[in-house]
């Protein structure tokens, strides 16, 4: 303990050094009870090309959490009884399961079909439904973000309460030339959430606007920002195909998943007992 407070103590008066200076001749930097923290090991974690005062901020920072989780080890083991310390069972069910994680991920890597084609992943959508009501909404549509004082701003909103050709056609083309920022989403749905982060207000709100409305239109000391939807979903209603495919792949996925390893648990418990290499006393 003595031994770890030096050293510490050394590595805030030698700030001017650089670390692998200071630690030239000393091969152990801090202890802990029998524990002990080398000068390779130390090195090993701080890169390469760090100043020599950023490498000792590091080290310190470094020295003092090894510190701290060697005493409170050493603590552990102190207070605690030895069945409590016996963690022999806990660490080889922990290998053995962390084994099988990864030659389960191996096996389904080399065998998983990940191709789920749209017609499947419609059939499976339509009789399930239930299972794609969107809890946060979405909408597809288009942003647009100008100057709250633009001379073109009455006109952008003419164009964005517009539901004929022209109106669409004159407020892109507006969008095109006088927008600080614009975005077309028409064709790429985003939830609900994330839009109300773009347009700079609460998710309640823009729910309840897009409920009234189709055109969304906030203003804030500086721009007029405009979402026009072509196409939404409130929070409790069935998201469309197009919205849920991601979920739909996950869960084709998952089912996959699920079959191969059970296939593959029959197939080993199969060959151990053809081998003999399963015993089962009856």
């Amino acid at each position: 303990m003595k031994r770890l407070l030096i050293l510490l103590f050394g590595l805030i008066l030698v700030s001017s050094c650089t670390l692998i200076d200071f630690f030239t001749d000393k091969d152990v930097v801090a202890e802990a009870g029998k524990a002990e923290l080398t000068r390779p090991e130390l090195e090993r974690i701080l890169p390469k090309n760090l100043s020599a005062e950023d490498s000792l901020v590091m080290a310190k920072q470094y020295i003092t959490s090894w510190a701290k989780r060697m005493l409170l080890y050493n603590k552990a083991m102190a207070e605690l009884s030895n069945e409590d310390k016996n963690v022999d069972k806990l660490l080889q069910e922990y290998k053995m399961q962390l084994l099988i994680y990864r030659y389960q991920n191996k096996y389904l890597s080399e065998r998983l079909d990940t191709v789920v084609s749209d017609e499947e992943g419609m059939e499976y959508y339509n009789k399930h439904k239930e299972l794609f009501v969107s809890q946060d909404g979405a909408a597809r549509g288009r942003y647009l973000v100008i100057n709250k004082d633009s001379k073109n701003l009455k006109a952008i909103q003419r164009a964005a309460r517009g539901r004929d050709e022209e109106s669409v056609q004159s407020f892109e083309e507006l969008a095109s030339t006088f927008a600080v920022r614009y975005e077309n989403f028409n064709d790429a749905w985003l939830s609900l959430p994330d839009l109300s982060r773009e347009m700079g207000c609460t998710f309640v709100e823009l729910k309840e606007r897009l409920t009234e409305s189709d055109v969304v239109e906030l203003q804030d000391s500086l721009y007029t920002k405009f979402f026009v939807a072509v196409e939404k979903v409130l929070p409790g209603r069935v998201a469309p195909y197009e919205y849920s495919r991601r979920k739909v792949r996950e869960i084709f996925l998952g089912r996959r998943k699920q079959e191969l390893i059970a296939a593959l648990e029959e197939e080993i418990y199969s060959e151990a007992l053809k081998n003999n290499e399963l015993i089962i006393v009856k």
